[in-house]
């Protein structure tokens, strides 16, 4: 079983996270879909929550079940029925500061976000202005 010294890290997307797993990384909170460009991939990963999410959106039960991940102490894995593509988003709004969330960029490679005040306040800026427009 893979470990990590980094017990701040997070994860999103299904190949971002087996990537991480094969370098020996295991994230404090992975979340996947099983989907890989929209395909269904075999099902490699117990999850420990399970959570709907619709394509395109952010769901209360996604923002609730990250929150609860992050807090519980333990290493978890979501899987999101739907999409877990904005789950980034969530993710470093909820993390605390110095955490490292890690996503995909589809036939690019992997983006690695710190999360310190200056990302989060953007994040917020970003979803006040999509929200009073």
């Amino acid at each position: 079983q893979p470990t990590t010294n980094n017990q701040q890290l997070i994860s999103v997307g299904d190949v971002t996270t087996q990537k991480l797993l094969q370098a020996g990384i295991a994230p404090k909170l992975a979340i996947i879909d099983h989907l890989v460009g929209r395909a269904l991939i075999q099902e490699w990963s117990t999850p420990t929550i399970k959570v709907a999410n619709p394509p395109g959106q952010i769901s209360k039960d996604l923002i609730l079940a990250i929150e609860k991940s992050l807090k519980s102490g333990k290493n978890q894995t979501i899987l999101v029925k739907g999409e877990e593509d904005l789950a980034t988003i969530p993710a470093i709004l909820l993390a605390p500061l110095g955490t490292n969330v890690v996503y995909g960029q589809p036939k690019k490679g992997a983006v690695l976000v710190n999360v310190n005040l200056e990302i989060k306040n953007k994040l917020y800026k970003l979803l006040e202005s999509y929200m009073s427009s």
